[in-house]
């Protein structure tokens, strides 16, 4: 598992607690509407990389 993948897997459930002990509600599944502040940026450019990497990987593997 890439470093990468598993720091976000980390930071759902981190952000989600942060979301229910704010709101009192139970947190929203997509991570981009918990997000907030400066840590927003980051975390989207993290998830864009992310989402470069594996259609690169797809892509490579499909051409094999």
């Amino acid at each position: 598992m890439s470093g990468l993948k598993k720091y976000l897997y980390v930071l759902g459930p981190l952000l989600a607690c942060v979301w229910i002990m704010r709101t009192n509600t139970m947190a929203p599944t997509e991570l981009d509407i918990i997000l907030e502040g400066e840590v927003k940026g980051t975390i989207r450019e993290l998830l864009h990389k992310r989402k470069t990497v594996m259609s690169l990987i797809r892509h490579k593997n499909y051409n094999h």
